[in-house]
C-alpha cells in the first residue's frame, strides 16, 4: 500500500468516526431533551392547582378548623359581639362596613333582600310581630378565629395555609322550642329549634406566591332549604351560590364543634362548592371498566 492510499484510508476512517460520534451526540441530545421535557412535565404536575372536574366551571373546597374562645367578645379590633353562646357568630358591622365597604343604604338594600328571600323560601316574615318569640333575624359575621379558609380551587394554586374567607350577611334562626312549620317554597316542612338560614357573601382574600394580599373573590350565598341540626350536634347546610364570573352554583357541607378542656372550641367544617349546581356531563369514559382490577 503506497503512501497516498494509506492517507485516503486514514481520512475515510476519520470521516466514519466523526459521523459516528456526531450521530451519537445527536441521539444523546435528543434523549436529553426528551428527559428534560419529561422532567419538566412531571415537576409541573399539579402546578395549575386542583384539576377541574368535567362538567363544571369551578370546584371549591372550604374548611374551618380554627380554635375560638366563646368568652371573648372581640377577637380582632373592631370585630365585636362574638358569643356569648357558641362564639362562632359576631356582629356584622365590621364585615359590611370594613370588609365589603358598603354604605348604610347598601346594607339596608341587602337586609331587605334577605327578608324577601326568607319569606319566599321559608314563608317567614321576620317583621311579623307574631313571630318575634319564634324566630330571630340578625346581621352577622363569622368569628375570624374560626379560620374559615379556601383550601382548594380548581385551576388555581392555593397555598397550604389556604386563603382567608371573610363570611358575613344576615341569618334567620328558629328559636321556638316546638319549632316552626314553614311556608313559601318549603311549605309543609317542619323546622326544629336551632334550624335556620343564611343570606350573605364570602369575601375571599387571595394571595400571590409570596403570601401578599392580591385580590378579593366574592361569592354570594343564600339558603334555599333550612339548615338541619342533628341530634349529635352536627349541622347540615346547603346554599345556592353565585359568582359574577362562574355564574350559579351550590354549596353543601356539615359542621360540628369540639369543646376543649380549657373552655375554647375547635371548629370542624367542610363545605364543597361547585359551579354550576350540577354536572353537564352526560357520558363517562367506558374504560377502565367498573369491575376492572389493576
Amino acid at each position: 500500500m503506497n503512501t497516498n492510499q494509506l492517507k485516503v484510508n486514514i481520512i475515510n476512517i476519520l470521516t466514519i468516526l466523526i459521523l459516528f460520534f456526531s450521530m451519537n451526540a445527536l441521539v444523546f441530545a435528543d434523549k436529553e431533551h426528551e428527559y428534560e421535557h419529561h422532567k419538566d412535565s412531571h415537576s409541573n404536575k399539579g402546578k395549575e392547582g386542583l384539576v377541574q372536574p368535567n362538567g363544571f366551571e369551578k370546584l371549591v373546597l372550604y374548611m374551618g378548623n380554627g380554635i375560638f374562645d366563646p368568652t371573648v367578645s372581640e377577637p380582632r379590633p373592631g370585630v365585636t359581639g362574638c358569643g356569648p353562646f357558641d362564639g362562632l357568630f359576631c356582629d356584622g358591622d365590621f364585615f359590611q362596613y370594613e370588609i365589603m365597604n358598603r354604605s348604610d343604604a347598601e346594607i339596608l338594600e341587602i337586609e331587605n333582600a334577605a327578608k324577601a328571600h326568607f319569606l319566599e323560601f321559608f314563608g317567614i316574615d321576620v317583621d311579623d310581630p307574631t313571630m318575634a318569640d319564634r324566630v330571630s333575624f340578625s346581621m352577622f359575621m363569622v368569628n375570624p378565629d374560626f379560620q374559615y379558609r379556601v383550601h382548594a380551587l380548581s385551576e388555581e394554586q392555593v397555598p397550604s395555609e389556604g386563603w382567608i374567607i371573610r363570611d358575613g350577611g344576615f341569618s334567620l334562626a328558629i328559636t321556638d322550642p316546638d319549632g316552626v312549620t314553614l311556608g313559601g317554597k318549603s311549605a309543609g316542612m317542619h323546622a326544629s329549634q336551632g334550624a335556620g338560614g343564611f343570606f350573605g357573601n364570602y369575601n375571599i382574600l387571595t394571595t400571590d406566591k409570596y403570601g401578599n394580599a392580591e385580590d378579593e373573590l366574592i361569592i354570594h350565598y343564600a339558603s334555599q332549604t333550612p339548615t338541619v341540626p342533628l341530634a349529635n350536634g352536627d349541622i347540615y347546610f346547603k346554599c345556592a351560590m353565585f359568582n359574577d364570573e362562574w355564574g350559579e352554583g351550590i354549596g353543601m357541607g356539615i359542621m360540628n364543634f369540639k369543646p376543649l378542656e380549657d373552655g375554647r372550641i375547635r371548629g370542624n367544617v367542610r363545605n364543597v362548592l361547585t359551579f354550576a349546581p350540577s354536572s353537564t356531563v352526560e357520558y363517562f369514559p367506558p374504560t377502565p371498566a367498573f369491575d376492572e382490577k389493576p
